[in-house]
């Protein structure tokens, strides 16, 4: 993959970004390299949807709504 890098003074960027405070007339690196677009399948990353679906357990969906509850007061009790 090519790149370019240049050590330059940040305020030749000032018209291009909005830069903090910190980085102003500054000696910055500024680095270059190309953008991979989306629509490059070979460089996708795999999707996790779904990927945990062989472990649901379709009797235990109902009880999802009051599980936070009935954990904390399986732990702390009824106060």
């Amino acid at each position: 993959m090519n790149f370019i890098s240049e050590v330059i003074n940040s305020s030749q960027l000032e018209n291009i970004f909005n830069l903090p405070i910190e980085l102003k007339n500054r000696e910055v690196e500024v680095i270059v390299i190309p953008y991979r677009e989306n629509s490059d399948k070979k460089h996708r990353s795999p999707s996790m949807y779904g990927i945990l679906r062989k472990y649901k357990n379709p009797n235990l969906i109902e009880n999802e709504k009051s599980a936070w509850m009935d954990a904390v007061e399986e732990k702390y009790g009824n106060s």
